[in-house]
């Protein structure tokens, strides 16, 4: 026992080394496949996750896949429940993609919660950060969040689209991928402005025609403002002199008739006033002096409007001439006729605006071809570096697989470059490998097999994790398929060193790789024949050295598996201590 109290004591001075990666935090299962009810809390470093063949391990990828966004299976509810329930949460960082996406939808962003309900008549709804959302939404959001290496679809590194990002990351080139990001933007946009800018101006090549003539028309017309209502206000006047002239002479008559006139009659009653009989009155003999001056000015002014109303058909015609005139061009542009000066002024306006398209056309074709100088510089830039950089991955990759007992694996980095510019640069590049020597490589999804793509996976996860920051959860299952001894120690000894980068979450049967993680859970069937569920613990020393001498040994636990597996936890605590003592 003495043995054992030594690696106790190791396992509790060395800590896992910290960092502010994205992570799993915490995994909420209900009434899922066998699983009633299961919380997991999950911690930095690498997690292993072990436990009888068909006990249910990979409970914990179909619902990991279910929250982050993969097709609802209502196959996967639990017996005789109506819905299965599944909380995933992530802590995130402000450097994060995640957090940069959750920002852009304002959604609270210091963790990501995705919550998925599966129904059973096949309809599902999914919540990210209790908002709903859309399955591919969460789709999108899982993929910052975790990768998912198997023979499942969350596998990034069967997606072609994914290798630029992955060799810029190992090559540390995002300052050059940002520079090149932003002159493309700056570029497109000016490219979208000036392709919108001719389109119009070819458009209104016609138009421009169009509004020249009218307002040649117009200006010929030389519409005046407010000139449509003294027209008609004359053209009213001589239509009815006649009329109007017979009408003064008749008021006329009616007040200054010198025998039947009113100003007569007023006349005669202020002198029959005026007898001194008639003092009392005097207010009314005022009023009558007032009607006679009234009059009398009434008069004048008549007799001036008379003077002024000229029977005069010439002037009638030209007038009616201009007015029709003025209808005509009012009709034609179906406007008011007390518009058309305004209309001049919007002409004269909309073709000063045309012809300051063809100024900015000339402006913005020069600074466009300016902008696509600088981005192809940039991106020729950015592509000899990721040249450079492609060699070191090819090699350092070829390293680790060699560790893995692929010494006969390579992998080549396939870059052409294309005439047009796109936002990540001129490079059409992917990931090829050759598990043969004499093989020629091929795409990766099709020449590799699932433990081979998984081992590929993690050779390239580990290499691009000593070069930056990359902040995934890393998911691997069937890793360890087809390997074992030394290799599979080499292997464990890789998953833990890639845990000091990033969370690491790795299902595995191979107890030389279980001893090597910083977590252990086991997952568990539990209850009889008729009622069996499964359960996921996480194990603490004790446990863990027996569930590791059950790999060792099978469920006979002996003295000399235990003590194997005690002696294998020991050793990968002395040979990681130092790493860590120093992190």
């Amino acid at each position: 026992m003495a043995h054992r109290d030594h690696v106790l004591r190791w396992v509790v001075l060395i800590q896992v080394p910290q960092f502010n990666h994205l992570m799993l935090s915490h995994l909420s299962v209900s009434h899922f496949v066998l699983v009633d009810e299961l919380e997991i809390d999950f911690a930095d470093g690498m997690s292993v996750v072990t436990g009888e063949t068909g006990a249910g391990k990979s409970i914990i990828l179909n619902a990991l896949s279910m929250a982050l966004g993969d097709r609802a299976d209502q196959s996967l509810i639990a017996p005789q429940r109506e819905r299965a329930e599944i909380h995933a949460v992530f802590d995130i960082n402000p450097d994060s993609a995640a957090f940069l996406w959750l920002s852009e939808r304002e959604l609270e962003h210091e963790v990501a919660i995705l919550r998925r309900v599966i129904n059973r008549d096949g309809r599902s709804r999914a919540f990210i950060n209790g908002s709903p959302s859309t399955a591919s939404d969460m789709k999108e959001l899982g993929e910052l969040l975790m990768d998912i290496h198997s023979q499942h679809e969350h596998q990034s590194l069967a997606r072609k689209a994914s290798h630029l990002q992955l060799l810029d990351a190992f090559g540390g080139l995002q300052d050059d991928v940002d520079a090149t990001l932003d002159a493309y933007n700056a570029w497109s946009n000016t490219s979208k402005k000036l392709d919108s800018l001719v389109k119009r101006n070819q458009e209104t090549d016609a138009h421009r025609q169009l509004l020249s003539y009218q307002l040649e028309e117009l200006q010929e017309a030389n519409v005046t403002e407010g000139e449509q209502a003294s027209l008609e206000q004359e053209q009213r006047r001589l239509a009815n002199a006649q009329s109007i002239t017979q009408h003064l002479t008749d008021i006329d008559s009616l007040l200054d008739d010198p025998d039947r006139g009113a100003m007569h009659h007023i006349e005669i009653a202020i002198r029959h006033l005026s007898d001194p009989h008639l003092s009392e009155a005097k207010e009314a003999k005022e009023l009558l002096d007032n009607a006679a001056i009234q009059v009398a000015e009434a008069l004048v002014e008549l007799n001036r409007y008379r003077d002024a109303v000229n029977i005069d058909p010439q002037r009638l015609s030209e007038v009616e001439t201009r007015l029709s005139r003025l209808y005509e061009l009012a009709r034609k542009h179906r406007i008011e006729p007390d518009a058309l000066s305004k209309l001049v002024t919007s002409i004269h306006s909309e073709l000063a605006q045309i012809n300051n398209d063809e100024d900015n056309i000339a402006s913005l074709t020069k600074l466009c071809i300016e902008q696509e100088a600088v981005l192809l510089d940039l991106a020729q830039v950015l592509s000899r570096r990721r040249a450079t950089a492609a060699i070191a991955l090819e090699n350092r990759v070829g390293e680790i697989l060699a560790q893995l007992n692929m010494e006969s694996a390579r992998m080549e980095v396939t870059q052409l470059q294309s005439d047009a510019v796109r936002e990540t640069g001129i490079d059409d590049l992917e990931f090829l490998i050759a598990t043969n020597p004499n093989q020629t490589p091929g795409s990766l999804r099709r020449i590799a097999s699932g433990g081979e793509l998984s081992r590929i996976s993690l050779a390239i996860q580990l290499a691009i994790a000593e070069t930056s920051g990359q902040h995934q959860t890393l998911v691997f299952d069937e890793v360890d398929v087809g390997i074992g001894g030394a290799t599979a120690d080499i292997l464990g000894g890789l998953l833990r060193t890639l845990g000091r980068y990033q969370q690491i979450l790795c299902v595995t049967h191979l107890p030389q790789v279980a001893a090597q993680g910083h977590h252990h859970l086991v997952v568990e069937k539990m209850g009889g024949r008729r009622k069996q569920r499964t359960a996921i613990t996480t194990l603490n020393e004790t446990k863990r050295i027996d569930e590791l001498a059950r790999m060792l040994a099978g469920q006979d636990l002996t003295v000399e598996s235990r003590a194997h597996a005690e002696a294998m936890i020991g050793a990968v605590v002395e040979k990681n201590s130092n790493k860590y003592k120093s992190v």
